[in-house]
């Protein structure tokens, strides 16, 4: 599973990276992987299909953690196609906001997934 850390201060990397794209709705969130954080991804791991991008709706802002963050760990699953074991081998997770632009560094093999929002 991976765990929210807290906030980063430099801008992320996806060639060191693995840099979710996060997209804000009103109903809910759009997470994608970052171009190149999804180029590096098929280059280690050849012949995986994974989603390009993942759809998790809530009804209210207040329902963003107690929805989110249960299934935080799954997103990761579905758009990288393998474990968040092999995931983590591609270096730091990172949560990118492309609504506001802030970025929050994650770790893995951490329970009990923490979502900023």
């Amino acid at each position: 599973m991976a765990n929210i850390t807290g906030p980063r201060a430099e801008t992320p990397d996806p060639s060191r990276d693995l840099v979710i794209n996060v997209g804000v709705q009103t109903d809910g969130v759009t997470y994608r992987l970052h171009p190149k954080s999804a180029q590096r991804l098929r280059a280690a791991f050849p012949g995986v299909h994974a989603a390009p991008s993942v759809f998790v709706g809530h009804a209210t802002h207040a329902d963003f953690r107690a929805v989110h963050g249960p299934v935080w760990p799954q997103v990761l699953m579905i758009l990288g196609g393998v474990s968040i074991d092999r995931l983590a081998t591609l270096g730091c997770l990172v949560s990118w906001n492309t609504t506001n632009g802030e970025a929050f560094e994650a770790a893995y093999g951490v329970a009990g997934a923490q979502l900023p929002m």
